[in-house]
């Protein structure tokens, strides 16, 4: 090498310095392949390395590309990002770093001479700083290294040194395990890479386009071999080798320019995020993790959406970097008012004068108006009848309550029936449910009754669902709620009936069962979703401030699917007008082994000739008609004297203790079901 020829006019009659790298390597097909670089240094200035494949010592394009010392051209947001993209490292230097006046985003780390990185990299055992101080000793004392024993998560790879890292992170090119486990031939060699991706030598894949890009993007370089690189790269006249198929190694070629006129990352819209559909899958990169204050090129894309309960503008597709500007602007995300659904009220919604599904979260200056529904009344006036979506995300007003009808029966005139078990008429007591529950057959079978006393709540007896050997209440996912049936069967089809499960059921803290007579013998099950309140399902009224008080010779009404004379269940349902019997009558005409479930919070109802409450009404409710004719509830079904025709004794819903419980028990479920009414 004592003697070299320069063909470039710039360097004749000069004095230079010789240098030359030297390399040796098996090709695929068994010969030895000598590569050797020549470097050429004047005696009096500074080194210039002919690895560029510019001609004639092209300059780099000031605009978007920057200069190494090397004389290598590189893009200039590569500048100060951690990685040493110059081969000679001068893009990641505190003189250039600090000549940038470079100031991190919010979520990155600043390294110790300047550059920035993700904030999530640092400690994470990678050094993604170039001089590594992103994994400090000092900075990181608080991580101390894996523990060969560490556990992974489910979606996680465990590197040889205990350390975990996330599964999509094995073979894609970089060595996310300090230890370089994630990358090997043993793990890398058997997956298979889909099209437009390149295999790296020891299995990996990584993305087409980063093959020959003169940055090793394989753990090994192999995506940067030159033989495989040896069409892309363009000779330069500088460059002098001893054989005909050597070539300096990683010869880059011109890029394109494409960061002029570029764009600066901004950050993400509150309540909302971007990505860009030009990033590929498991891309590292800063601009594809959307770091705020990254600069990217010219037509580049970003693609907003919105968190749950806030909307992007209407017909908002993309912002798109123009001219060093977002085109058309950076999407914002409006906060939507909540959807206005209710059981009592009749909603309509209007945004710009056309119509909206009041169902849906609406957009502000959206306008609402409200009317009772059918069978329900308005409580009271509101401030003013329509309310508007405001802009955040706030109705200007709440909707007004509208009070579901109660006790209110539909029977006809012409077909009155009341006595003896007759049947009744479609929706004739449309607070009368049925309780049901699997049978050992596999069928829910109808076992006790109850009565609904609001759109959510039965009313019932606690031994309907009082387990006598457990000492507690069944759970409520046992049991089901049959409404506005007229047919005792669960599956029959039938016109406005409704099927719910249980959410909740409450039982007095003192009931006991029959260890205490059937004492309190009151329950509510709560309805897992309200019912709307119609012509057959309505609930019945109850006297909560205690205004009628019933006296001998008054008649009510009880309804169910309780065996009829001929012992067995009623197929429909069924009522009789039954008379009401005060405590102290009823315990002198009942059996003495009867008497004791004639608790102070009962009274008795119905005939001595076997007319009354059977097996199967146990928790059915007794209704009374006031002057206004509506049907309150004061009796729910607790005991009957067995295989005997007498009396069937009714736990009192108006007892002071009874019904002061009912209405702490409602006031607490209520608020499970304000979204609904």
């Amino acid at each position: 090498l004592s003697s070299v020829s320069v063909v470039e006019p710039e360097w004749e009659g000069r004095v230079v310095r010789v240098r030359a790298c030297v390399k040796v390597e098996m090709n695929k097909t068994g010969l030895f392949v000598l590569y050797v670089a020549v470097f050429l240094e004047p005696i009096s200035g500074s080194l210039l390395n002919f690895i560029m494949p510019r001609n004639k010592r092209e300059t780099c394009n000031p605009n978007d590309e920057f200069t190494c010392v090397s004389g290598q051209c590189i893009q200039t947001f590569n500048i100060c990002d951690g990685t040493k993209e110059c081969f000679d490292g001068s893009d990641e230097t505190r003189v250039v770093c600090q000549r940038l006046n470079i100031t991190c985003p919010s979520r990155t780390f600043k390294c110790a001479y300047g550059a920035c990185i993700d904030g999530d990299k640092v400690c994470d055992r990678v050094k993604d700083c170039a001089d590594g101080s992103d994994e400090d000793t000092k900075l990181c004392v608080d991580s101390p290294p894996p523990s060969s024993t560490t556990s992974c998560g489910k979606h996680e790879f465990r590197c040889n040194s205990g350390q975990c890292t996330s599964a999509f992170n094995v073979c894609d090119g970089f060595k996310h395990c300090s230890d370089g486990s994630d990358e090997t031939s043993s793990i890398c060699s058997s997956i298979s890479c889909p099209k437009l991706t390149f295999r790296c030598n020891y299995g990996a894949c990584i993305s087409n386009e980063l093959k020959c890009n003169f940055k090793a993007d394989c753990a090994d370089g192999s995506d940067e071999d030159v033989t495989l690189c040896q069409n892309s790269l363009t000779p330069s006249s500088n460059i002098v080798t001893t054989t005909t198929t050597a070539r300096s190694p990683q010869i880059p070629y011109p890029l394109p320019s494409t960061l002029k006129g570029g764009c600066t990352l901004p950050e993400p819209p509150e309540n909302g995020r971007y990505s860009s559909p030009l990033c590929q899958s498991g891309d590292n990169s800063a601009t594809c993790r959307q770091i705020p204050g990254t600069i990217v090129p010219k037509n580049w894309l970003l693609s907003f959406a919105c968190n749950r309960g806030y909307v992007l503008p209407e017909n908002y597709i993309y912002a798109v970097c123009l001219d060093g500007k977002w085109s058309p602007y950076l999407a914002t995300c409006t906060k939507l008012c909540p959807k206005l659904t209710s059981l009592s009220l009749r909603v309509t919604c209007k945004f710009q004068g056309a119509d909206v599904d009041c169902n849906e979260p609406m957009m502000p200056k959206t306008t609402a108006k409200a009317e009772c529904n059918v069978n329900y009344n308005r409580e009271y006036s509101p401030r003013g009848f329509a309310i508007e979506c405001q802009e955040d995300g706030r109705w200007s007003d709440h909707l007004f309550y509208c009070r579901p009808d109660c006790g209110r029966a539909n029977y006809k005139n012409d077909e009155l029936l009341i006595s003896n078990g007759s049947s009744t008429e479609y929706g004739e007591y449309p607070w009368a449910v049925g309780l049901y529950k699997i049978n050992i057959t596999g069928q829910y079978e109808q076992f006790c009754g109850g009565t609904l006393i609001s759109p959510h709540l039965v009313l019932t007896a606690a031994h309907c669902v009082y387990n006598e050997y457990t000492r507690k209440t069944d759970p409520a996912s046992e049991f089901k709620i049959g409404l506005g049936k007229y047919y005792r069967e669960w599956d029959k089809a039938e016109i406005g009936a409704e099927k719910r499960d249980v959410r909740e059921i409450m039982v007095p803290d003192l009931y006991e069962g029959r260890k205490s007579s059937y004492a309190l013998d009151v329950a509510l099950m709560d309805l897992a979703v309200s019912v709307r309140v119609t012509t057959y399902i309505m609930p019945a009224c109850i006297d909560w401030e205690y205004k009628f008080l019933l006296t001998p010779g008054m008649y009510g009404t009880l309804t169910g699917f309780g065996k009829t004379e001929k012992e067995e269940p009623s197929p429909v349902l069924l009522t009789a007008s039954l008379p009401y019997i005060e405590r102290r009558e009823c315990r002198e005409k009942v059996p003495g082994s009867f008497q004791r479930f004639i608790t102070p919070d009962k009274f008795c109802a119905g005939f001595q000739n076997g007319t009354g409450a059977r097996k199967g009404d146990s928790g059915s409710g007794l209704t009374f008609i006031h002057k206004d004719g509506l049907h309150r509830v004061y009796g729910v079904v607790s005991s009957t004297v067995k295989d005997q025709n007498s009396y069937a004794a009714y736990t009192n819903v108006t007892n002071v203790e009874i019904l002061q419980w009912l209405d702490s028990q409602q006031r607490k479920l209520d608020s499970f079901h304000l979204h609904e009414s």
